[in-house]
């Protein structure tokens, strides 16, 4: 549809219009009509009326161009319009998944995936180097377990994951305020450093008992550098025990860890899921998305639940 601006169009016609009018004018003027009066006059209309029609041809002729001006910037503006929206369409509808960057999911890892087949939920599970993912998460319990060489990037020896440092930060500055002082008691373990600690756990009390708190070298948590036992610098006898159940730093932090990220990862009276008993200290950074969902208002889901999954040893 052309949209004409009335008042400038009225303009031009009066301009155009001004140019018969000016002709009668000087006609009138400069002609004697005393004599061949009639003959005169007859010429007189009849220039008139060419004056009139070749204005109006000329006037048409100057708003065709315009309209035909108008007409291909509105096709301008309509085809980039549906090239905006074809690309809109393409974002919204592409199979590439977007995930949050704060936690490393497998989108970015580098490393030739393989594929190990689906959860009794849905959920795919991938290998990379002979770690496992499940929906891009890492995972590490008595199923699945991580080769002796391998080790997170840029890791430092009991210190978390550089990616959840700051989340961790975070999480103790909070705890502060509310006036809990706690300390990061044991982040990255290697494949060598607990291969000890369960050795020694087997010697205190044989294989079967170690199984249900000490991970075998390769299956612990600790490896992936994303886990951290957690400590109250003013409870530290209860420190890393079945005693800290009872520091009131342990229930803030079972109510408000997942805010930055972080997952109560043995949850009480869920054994049968996880494979270990309840442990109020050992938190797991899984990002801030998934930590809302386990959370659960409260009423802690365990990873092994969610994605469907067991956590026992295949001997």
């Amino acid at each position: 549809m052309i949209k004409v601006n009335s008042t400038i169009d009225m303009i031009l016609w009066a301009m155009f219009l001004a140019i018969p009018v000016l002709y009668i004018l000087i006609y009138l003027l400069n002609v004697n009509f005393k004599k061949n009066r009639k003959k005169k006059v007859i010429r007189l209309v009849i220039n008139t009326f060419f004056i009139i029609l070749l204005v109006v041809l000329l006037k048409l002729a100057l708003f065709s161009v315009g309209e035909t001006k108008t007409t291909k910037e509105d096709d301008i503006t309509t085809t980039t319009t549906k090239e905006v929206k074809t690309t809109t369409t393409t974002k919204k509808t592409s199979s590439v998944k977007v995930v949050s960057k704060e936690y490393p999911k497998l989108d970015y890892i580098d490393g030739e995936r393989e594929e190990k087949g689906y959860t009794s939920k849905g959920y795919l599970i991938e290998e990379v180097n002979g770690v496992t993912y499940i929906d891009g998460y890492m995972i590490a319990n008595k199923t699945y377990g991580l080769p002796e060489t391998y080790v997170p990037n840029n890791a430092t020896l009991y210190k978390i994951a550089p990616v959840a440092q700051s989340y961790l930060d975070d999480l103790f500055k909070a705890a502060a305020s509310a006036g809990y002082n706690l300390k990061d008691q044991s982040g990255y373990r290697s494949y060598s450093v607990q291969n000890n600690l369960y050795n020694n756990a087997v010697k205190r009390g044989g294989e079967a008992a170690a199984d249900k708190y000490s991970a075998r070298p390769g299956h612990s948590e600790h490896q992936t550098g994303y886990a951290m036992d957690i400590c109250d610098k003013d409870h530290m006898d209860a420190c890393i025990t079945t005693a800290y159940d009872k520091v009131p730093s342990a229930k803030w932090l079972s109510e408000n860890a997942w805010k930055y990220g972080f997952i109560l990862r043995y949850v009480k009276n869920k054994e049968n899921e996880t494979g270990y008993g309840y442990e109020s200290w050992h938190f797991r950074y899984v990002g801030k998305d998934l930590a809302e969902i386990l959370y659960n208002n409260g009423d802690w889901i365990t990873m092994e639940d969610y994605f469907g999954i067991t956590s026992k040893y295949s001997d």
